[in-house]
């Protein structure tokens, strides 16, 4: 234990050694400024001196005689009515309290500075007051409200372009986030003022970024990164003699030792910045550093000191945090918010007054209205006139579409009737057999195309399908008079889509009309096959040809409906169509000019598909 006296003592002269090296340069400029007050007259420019000699003592921490300072200069600040000499005052006062944890006199006073600011039209100072407030609300734990306090100020601050403010702002609205877990958005604003800083060359600003860069990388368990940026920022605030900020970052710095399980080099930190915070009176880092102290000695096993300190560091946290000050803090809040509400009502009625004297900015108004609301009539007037002619192409469209289906079905009860006759034939024929198989088929194929004739399209697999039944049926009728055979090509899709009964028409023609008059037994291919962009259909009969069956048609007055009706419905859905269904037609013949058949080929592009 003596040791540790020891230790301590000899902390404690190091300290005060330091101490008086850094404050060296800073009581240089309080002395200056104690000799310019002495000579000063009673105006504007003492006002300026006191309330710059009031913010050096704070800086040095002996808040006693920079709040002397500071009345001094409220008091003639109101003599002689100079209202931003006031503004400075009460701020100094407010920052005063701040800093000795009396957080309900600390928002009081800034408040203050926020009233008198607003009634001056002095921006600045009223972005000011709002960050104060705001840091205040921090401190006391509220951080919705800091937030929303420090958002209006750092808006004011960008409108003016006051550079250093911004960084500021920016700085306190990085640490909020980082208490509130958000650590992307606090490293985004921190790097952002600590960019602002370095470009001004503001080493207090600097120093206090590189401080909350460092809590952040202690955050997220970066230790050895954190205590780089805390040891940066604790030589700038030693070179400059902040006392206040060297206390904060001792406490940093010892936390960080702490979480890496460095106990005694974390105690020697945390006594550094116990010793300090005490010399100044700074109760938050005095609170800070014993919660520190008895934490370490926890882990110390020292559960002595480790109870003292945690006593001493729930005195000091109750003497800042009591229900008392928290009632005021939150009555304050609402008086500031109802003045605020006042203002606005205020506002609001003078607004309506001037609107009753502005007749002619009525009748503008009401003429402007008429205006637009002829222009939103003529729009939708045009609107409608464009939706009624797309329903006019709809339905004729749709007509279009009745109108296949109409002669699909035409085409149909012409098939029907040749199947039925050819069943009838049969059993006239007597042979009930074939007849019976036919009429099996026929049944089959008259379920395929009752399902299929009234659709638009059908699946080519579906198509071929009823193609096959249809052929046969027919071979059936002809009693095996001609064989057939089908190829499709592999590369068409599965799920490519044809108009139904397209094709059959041009099959029948060529067994009716080429092979059934052949002599002996003829032949029948259809074939599937895919071009670039469409399939192509191809009926291939080794029959009597189109001439001979021309004269056979002649004398039997035979004329053929199928291929009449296939052709109208061409003609209608090429008319629908930017890339028609094509048709050609080749007569086969030898070099002698006898006829070998016929060949039937359709081209469907994929945009009819």
């Amino acid at each position: 234990m003596k040791i540790k006296y020891f230790l301590n003592f000899v902390y404690a002269v190091a300290i005060i050694l330091i101490s008086g090296i850094e404050s060296y340069s800073s009581n240089n400029k309080i002395d200056s400024l104690k000799t310019a007050v002495k000579t000063a007259k009673e105006d504007s420019s003492k006002v300026n001196i006191l309330n710059d000699l009031s913010w050096e003592l704070i800086n040095t921490g002996d808040y006693a005689k920079a709040d002397a300072k500071a009345n001094e200069a409220l008091r003639l600040s109101e003599k002689i009515n100079f209202k931003k000499g006031l503004s400075l005052s009460l701020n100094n006062i407010g920052i005063i309290y701040w800093y000795q944890g009396d957080y309900p006199k600390a928002l009081e006073y800034q408040y203050k500075v926020l009233k008198a600011s607003e009634e001056n039209g002095d921006k600045k100072r009223i972005a000011g007051a709002l960050n104060n407030i705001g840091n205040i609300y921090h401190d006391q734990g509220d951080l919705s409200k800091a937030l929303e306090d420090q958002y209006k100020a750092l808006k004011i601050y960008e409108e003016i372009g006051a550079k250093p403010d911004i960084a500021n702002l920016l700085n306190n609205i990085g640490v909020i986030y980082r208490k509130q877990g958000d650590y992307a958005k606090a490293l985004l604003n921190q790097s952002k003022a600590l960019k602002i800083r370095e470009e001004i060359g503001d080493k207090a600003a600097i120093a206090s970024s590189l401080n909350n860069i460092g809590v952040l990388y202690d955050a997220e368990i970066n230790y050895t990164e954190a205590l780089e940026y805390y040891n940066k920022s604790l030589k700038i605030f030693e070179e400059i003699g902040d006392k206040k900020n060297i206390v904060n970052l001792l406490i940093n710095i010892g936390n960080t030792c702490f979480k890496q399980k460095k106990y005694q080099e974390a105690l020697s930190y945390q006594t550094k910045s116990l010793m300090k915070a005490q010399e100044i009176g700074y109760l938050e880092g005095i609170k800070e550093s014993e919660k520190s102290a008895s934490e370490i000695y926890e882990q110390l096993n020292d559960k002595g000191n480790a109870l003292i300190f945690y006593k001493k560091y729930i005195a000091v946290r109750d003497s800042i945090f009591n229900e008392t000050k928290s009632r005021q803090i939150a009555e304050m809040r609402t008086k500031y918010e109802v003045n605020q509400k006042e203002k606005e009502i205020a506002l609001l009625t003078n607004e309506q007054k001037l609107k009753e004297t502005k007749y002619f900015s009525i009748i503008l108004s009401i003429l402007f209205i008429s205006i637009l609301l002829f222009a939103l009539y003529n729009r939708y007037h045009i609107k409608q006139k464009l939706i009624a002619e797309k329903q006019k192409l709809f339905l004729e469209k749709q007509l279009i579409e009745i109108e296949q289906r109409a002669l699909l079905l035409q085409m149909n009860p012409h098939f029907i009737f040749n199947s039925l006759s050819s069943i009838g034939s049969l059993i006239y024929e007597n042979k009930p057999q074939i007849a019976v198989k036919y009429l099996t088929k026929f049944s089959r194929l008259m379920r395929l195309i009752l399902e299929y004739s009234l659709e638009s399209a059908i699946p080519l697999t579906k198509e071929m399908e009823l193609l096959k039944c249809y052929v046969e049926l027919e071979q059936f009728r002809f009693e095996d008079k001609f064989n057939f055979t089908v190829f499709i090509d592999p590369e068409i899709p599965r799920d490519i889509t044809i108009p139904p009964m397209l094709i059959q028409p041009h099959i029948e023609n060529a067994i009716l009309h080429g092979l059934n008059t052949k002599p002996g037994k003829g032949n029948l291919e259809i074939k599937i096959t895919r071009a670039d962009s469409a399939i192509i259909c191809e009926i291939k009969d080794d029959g009597i040809g189109r001439e001979n069956s021309k004269q056979l048609q002649n004398e039997t007055n035979h004329k053929s409906m199928a291929t009449d009706i296939t052709n109208k419905r061409l003609e209608i859905i090429n008319q629908n169509n930017s890339f028609p269904i094509q048709l050609f037609i080749e007569d086969l013949i030898n070099t002698e000019g006898k006829a070998l058949g016929t060949s039937v080929k359709l081209i469907i592009p994929f945009q009819i598909i």
